[in-house]
C-alpha cells in the first residue's frame, strides 16, 4: 500500500504490487476503492496520459476532470520525466456518487498522491524507470481500452470519417511520442500468426498532427510517406485537402473544430 484517501462516500487507494516470473519481475500500480470491506481495482498506470487535450470532445456523462501542473504541483521536465496517468474509471467500478467524491479528491490530493508515486518501494532505481513513478493528469467516468491509444473505432475523444470513408481520423491517448491525431484505414483490422498463436493486429496509424495547448487548432505534422496510411490514402493527393473531407457523425468537418496549421 503506497497510500490511502478517505473520499467521503468511499475509501481510495494506491497500491503497488510484484509479479514474479522464472526471469524477472514487474510491477503493477493501481488505484483502488473500497466496496463490501474490500477493495477493487479502478484503474492501472499502464497506459499514458487522458483525455486533457482533447477534453472540450467528451460528452458531460465523462465527467471529465484534469489535475492541473502548477507552481504548487510542477510537471518533471527531466530527461527521465515522470509519465503522465489519465485515470480511468468506468460505470462498473464507480457510481456517478463515488466518481464525483473520487475526482474531488484526487484533485484536492493530487501533491500527496505525487509524492507516494515517486517513492515507491519497488525494485532498482526510480529515475531510471519514470514509467513507473507516474503523475495524475486527468480522470473520466470510462472504462479504458487499449484502442483508445490505436486505430480503431473506439475513442473518449472523436473520429471524422475521410473521403469515401476509406478512411478517418481520431482522437488518441498516450500522445508522448506524437500527435494527438492519427489517420486510420477502415479496412477490417489485420491477423497474423506468432508461432502457433493467432493474434489480431491494432495499427498505430499515421500522425496528422496535435492540438494546440487551448484545443482550438491543429497543427499538422509532415505525412510519414513510409506508413501504410499514406501509402493507401494519401499517395498523389493533397493531405490537408484530404484532411477536410474529413467529417464526424454530425457532419462537422475535421478543419471546422480545428483550425489548421502548418508546421
Amino acid at each position: 500500500m503506497l497510500l490511502d484517501l478517505d473520499c467521503g462516500p468511499l475509501k481510495a487507494r494506491f497500491e503497488e504490487r510484484a509479479e514474479k516470473s522464472f526471469s524477472n519481475t514487474t510491477w503493477d500500480l493501481l488505484l483502488l476503492v473500497e466496496k463490501s470491506g474490500r477493495f477493487v481495482e479502478v484503474d492501472r498506470a499502464d497506459h499514458r496520459g487522458g483525455a486533457e487535450k482533447y477534453s472540450r470532445l467528451l460528452p458531460a456523462d465523462m465527467g471529465f476532470r484534469a489535475f492541473p501542473f502548477d507552481d504548487a504541483r510542477p510537471r518533471d521536465e527531466s530527461y527521465n520525466q515522470r509519465s503522465l496517468w489519465g485515470v480511468f474509471a468506468g460505470p462498473s467500478a464507480v457510481s456517478q456518487t463515488e466518481y464525483d467524491a473520487l475526482a474531488s479528491c484526487l484533485a484536492g490530493n493530487a501533491k500527496a498522491i505525487d509524492d507516494a508515486l515517486a517513492s515507491r518501494p519497488g525494485e532498482g532505481s526510480l529515475s531510471a524507470w519514470p514509467d513507473r513513478r507516474p503523475q495524475i493528469s486527468s480522470i473520466v467516468r470510462a472504462a479504458y481500452d487499449r484502442e483508445y491509444d490505436l486505430c480503431g473505432p473506439k475513442t473518449v475523444g472523436a473520429r471524422w470519417t475521410c473521403g469515401a470513408g476509406e478512411g478517418y481520423i481520431k482522437t488518441r491517448l498516450g500522445t508522448a511520442g506524437g500527435g494527438s491525431f492519427i489517420l486510420c484505414t477502415a479496412e477490417p483490422r489485420k491477423s497474423g500468426t506468432l508461432g502457433s498463436l493467432t493474434v489480431t493486429y491494432i495499427p498505430n496509424g499515421m500522425v496528422v498532427g496535435t492540438d494546440t495547448a487551448d484545443q482550438s487548432a491543429v497543427v499538422l505534422a509532415k505525412p510519414d510517406t513510409y506508413s501504410y496510411e499514406y501509402e493507401t490514402l494519401l499517395a498523389g493527393k493533397d493531405a490537408k485537402a484530404y484532411y477536410a473531407s474529413c467529417r464526424d457523425a454530425s457532419g462537422r468537418r475535421f478543419f471546422d473544430t480545428f483550425k489548421p496549421i502548418s508546421d
